[in-house]
């Protein structure tokens, strides 16, 4: 995993869903690479994963989203993170707006995650916020 964004899916039992998620993932306009992280499901979910380098799948025994999000952070690499469900599907140019919105906030900068001690530090630097100016991309639930 190589990119600036990662894209963290949680998935419990969801492979009959998660497979539109990872298809509509997979059709990004920006370069993000994608982590599901199952979380204590008892389908295999790993059929469901496409063919492509930028796609990989953990998994978290700790049933609760909580859990798995968390573990979703501990393995991030990219200045930004990103979430969603494995039952959503993003639009095209939902991390592209992300990123965009991010780059646009008022005294923000993009930096990698500072660690300190396990923790994740935030991938952008102090500054006011601005929230107006950042345009929110529908999420379609199924």
């Amino acid at each position: 995993m190589t990119s600036r964004v990662l894209i963290s899916v949680v998935s419990w039992n969801s492979a009959d869903s998660i497979q539109a998620c990872l298809a509509a993932l997979q059709a990004q306009t920006a370069p993000a690479d994608i982590l599901v992280v199952d979380n204590a499901s008892t389908e295999d979910l790993a059929p469901a994963l496409p063919p492509d380098p930028r796609f990989a799948m953990i998994h978290e025994g700790a049933l609760g989203s909580y859990a798995a999000r968390n573990a979703g952070i501990a393995r991030a690499t990219g200045a930004i993170l990103a979430f969603t469900d494995g039952d959503c599907i993003p639009e095209p140019g939902w991390i592209s707006a992300g990123v965009e919105a991010l780059r646009a906030a008022v005294g923000a900068a993009l930096a990698p995650p500072a660690r300190h001690g396990g923790e994740v530090g935030s991938a952008l630097a102090e500054g006011p916020r601005d929230s107006e100016r950042i345009r929110r991309p529908s999420v379609q639930r199924l």
